[in-house]
């Protein structure tokens, strides 16, 4: 349990932090939390150009963050349900993440391929879940 909770929630997020430190816009907060403690190199102006470097950046980071939370809510959320409603209430929790944007801080942003890269993320997590548990059952 332990070991899938690092690999599938833990492991992707420190690789997300890690893509964010390195490679986003200079500009968040977390860059300047981490200036204060020491200088460390920044990609950002080698990327900006590359238009795949750029979908990486924006989208591959949510469908990160998408597995992650989804392995989360299905390793410690028991809900006594039947497999496709616990999935659909997965994807909606999941999904707002997303969604949940256009109402939040400006500096937020929703975007529509965000949104299908998150329902798309959930539904492989609950496909790849269903098939660990009959392997380890």
């Amino acid at each position: 349990m332990y070991k899938r909770f690092f690999v599938h929630c833990l492991f992707p997020l420190l690789v997300g932090f890690i893509i964010y430190l390195f490679f986003h816009k200079p500009n968040l907060l977390l860059h300047k939390w981490a200036n204060a403690f020491m200088s460390q190199p920044n990609y950002y102006n080698n990327i900006k150009n590359n238009k795949l470097s750029l979908f990486f950046l924006n989208h591959v980071l949510d469908i990160i963050w998408a597995y992650s939370l989804t392995w989360f809510l299905f390793l410690f959320i028991n809900f006594n349900l039947k497999k496709f409603a616990k999935a659909a209430i997965v994807i909606l929790i999941v999904s707002s993440t997303e969604v949940i944007q256009l109402f939040l801080s400006p500096h937020l942003t929703f975007d529509w391929v965000d949104l299908i890269f998150c329902i798309c993320t959930t539904t492989l997590v609950l496909i790849l879940y269903t098939h660990e548990i009959k392997i380890i059952a």
